[in-house]
Protein backbone atom coordinates (compact mmCIF):
# COMPACT_ATOMS: atom_id res chain seq x y z
CA UNK A 1 0.00 0.00 0.00
CA UNK A 2 1.34 3.39 -0.94
CA UNK A 3 1.52 6.29 1.47
CA UNK A 4 0.87 9.94 0.65
CA UNK A 5 4.14 11.72 1.37
CA UNK A 6 3.39 15.19 0.04
CA UNK A 7 0.33 17.41 -0.47
CA UNK A 8 0.12 20.47 -2.69
CA UNK A 9 -3.03 22.62 -2.38
CA UNK A 10 -4.91 23.29 -5.59
CA UNK A 11 -7.75 25.49 -6.76
CA UNK A 12 -10.14 25.37 -9.71
CA UNK A 13 -9.98 21.58 -10.17
CA UNK A 14 -12.88 19.20 -9.72
CA UNK A 15 -13.45 15.46 -9.69
CA UNK A 16 -16.51 14.43 -11.70
CA UNK A 17 -18.13 11.06 -11.10
CA UNK A 18 -21.14 9.75 -13.02
CA UNK A 19 -24.14 9.01 -10.80
CA UNK A 20 -26.42 6.24 -12.08
CA UNK A 21 -28.88 7.23 -9.35
CA UNK A 22 -29.77 10.62 -10.84
CA UNK A 23 -28.11 10.30 -14.29
CA UNK A 24 -25.80 13.27 -13.92
CA UNK A 25 -22.26 14.10 -12.88
CA UNK A 26 -21.42 14.54 -9.21
CA UNK A 27 -19.00 17.47 -8.87
CA UNK A 28 -16.46 17.39 -6.02
CA UNK A 29 -13.70 19.99 -5.55
CA UNK A 30 -10.13 18.70 -5.49
CA UNK A 31 -8.52 20.13 -2.34
CA UNK A 32 -4.95 19.04 -3.07
CA UNK A 33 -2.72 16.95 -5.27
CA UNK A 34 -1.00 14.16 -3.39
CA UNK A 35 2.26 12.40 -4.15
CA UNK A 36 2.66 8.80 -3.00
CA UNK A 37 5.81 7.02 -1.90
CA UNK A 38 5.73 5.22 -5.29
CA UNK A 39 5.69 8.52 -7.22
CA UNK A 40 2.01 8.38 -8.17
CA UNK A 41 -0.07 11.58 -8.26
CA UNK A 42 -3.49 11.57 -6.63
CA UNK A 43 -6.35 14.03 -6.47
CA UNK A 44 -7.30 14.46 -2.81
CA UNK A 45 -10.98 15.07 -2.06
CA UNK A 46 -12.46 16.64 1.07
CA UNK A 47 -14.69 14.53 3.30
CA UNK A 48 -16.71 16.22 6.02
CA UNK A 49 -16.52 13.20 8.29
CA UNK A 50 -20.25 12.59 8.18
CA UNK A 51 -20.50 10.80 4.80
CA UNK A 52 -19.87 7.06 5.08
CA UNK A 53 -16.67 7.69 6.95
CA UNK A 54 -14.83 5.56 9.46
CA UNK A 55 -13.90 8.80 11.20
CA UNK A 56 -17.22 10.58 11.84
CA UNK A 57 -16.95 14.20 12.83
CA UNK A 58 -13.39 14.67 11.58
CA UNK A 59 -12.95 16.41 8.23
CA UNK A 60 -10.13 14.90 6.21
CA UNK A 61 -8.89 14.22 2.68
CA UNK A 62 -9.22 10.97 0.77
CA UNK A 63 -7.79 9.97 -2.62
CA UNK A 64 -10.21 10.15 -5.53
CA UNK A 65 -11.36 6.71 -6.71
CA UNK A 66 -8.95 5.17 -9.21
CA UNK A 67 -11.74 4.44 -11.72
CA UNK A 68 -15.14 5.84 -12.60
CA UNK A 69 -14.43 9.55 -12.64
CA UNK A 70 -12.34 12.29 -14.20
CA UNK A 71 -10.50 15.46 -13.20
CA UNK A 72 -11.76 18.63 -14.84
CA UNK A 73 -10.52 22.22 -14.63
CA UNK A 74 -13.04 24.94 -13.73
CA UNK A 75 -12.79 26.36 -17.25
CA UNK A 76 -14.05 23.05 -18.72
CA UNK A 77 -17.14 22.60 -16.50
CA UNK A 78 -20.54 22.90 -18.14
CA UNK A 79 -22.93 25.56 -16.84
CA UNK A 80 -24.89 22.92 -14.92
CA UNK A 81 -21.71 21.43 -13.40
CA UNK A 82 -20.52 24.91 -12.41
CA UNK A 83 -23.82 25.63 -10.67
CA UNK A 84 -23.54 22.30 -8.83
CA UNK A 85 -19.94 23.04 -7.83
CA UNK A 86 -20.89 26.44 -6.37
CA UNK A 87 -23.78 24.92 -4.39
CA UNK A 88 -21.65 22.34 -2.52
CA UNK A 89 -21.00 23.19 1.14
CA UNK A 90 -17.18 23.01 1.22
Amino acid sequence: MSTVIQLTPCVDWFYLEWSEHNSEWTVIPVAAWGLTSEGESLGMLPVSGTRNSGRPGYPHLVPAPAVGGKFVHLSKLSDKQLTTAKARPY
